[in-house]
């Protein structure tokens, strides 16, 4: 099976060709991503903790869900798809608010990260059954707000760039 393209896209955030992750991490391309901040009725957040195998940041407590745009793809509808693959829920039993766009660009081991990313706030109940991709993820974790910001700063090792990034964005004034 053919690995699946990305889309790659220039530094407007146009579109411009698809790449396999390989390609973009080692190139250091462009990528689209989406981050969803999921929280249930009494505001909690959902944090899953990232497969061993998962290139960048294995191990790592991270939003869920979150991944690559695929070629072709709009981030509205990679967010829909990355939440009923990694949260194995239809995405019409969830509420999808669109937060922000942001760019950044780091350096980590042999490659380098640049992505356009769009940040969605998911509303999801905590009686919905959720079907970890056990192929993405180790384990997810329903945490509060308190409990993010005092890991982050007990343990920010734990968490990823992500986090790091956005909670203090939405949840530290």
């Amino acid at each position: 099976m053919a690995e699946t393209r990305i889309q790659i896209v220039d530094e407007h955030d146009n579109p411009i060709a698809g790449a396999t992750k390989q390609e973009a991490f080692a190139k250091g391309l462009i990528r689209q991503i989406v981050r969803g901040i999921t929280e249930d009725e009494q505001g909690r957040l959902l944090l899953h903790k990232r497969a061993p195998h998962k290139q960048p940041n294995p191990n790592l407590w991270d939003w869920l869900p979150s991944g690559h745009v695929d070629e072709g793809e709009l981030y509205d509808n990679a967010i829909r798809r990355e939440s009923e693959e990694e949260l194995g829920i239809p995405s019409d039993h969830m509420v999808f608010t669109p937060l922000e766009v942001y760019y950044s660009s780091r350096k980590t081991g042999d490659f380098t990260l640049n992505n356009f990313g769009h940040v969605y706030r998911i509303g999801l109940r905590s009686n919905e059954h959720i079907l970890l991709d056990k192929t993405e993820s180790t384990e997810f974790r329903w945490f509060t707000p308190q409990e993010v910001a005092q890991a982050l700063q007990e343990h920010p090792e734990q968490f990823s760039p992500g986090v790091h990034l956005l909670f203090p964005k939405y949840y530290q004034s």
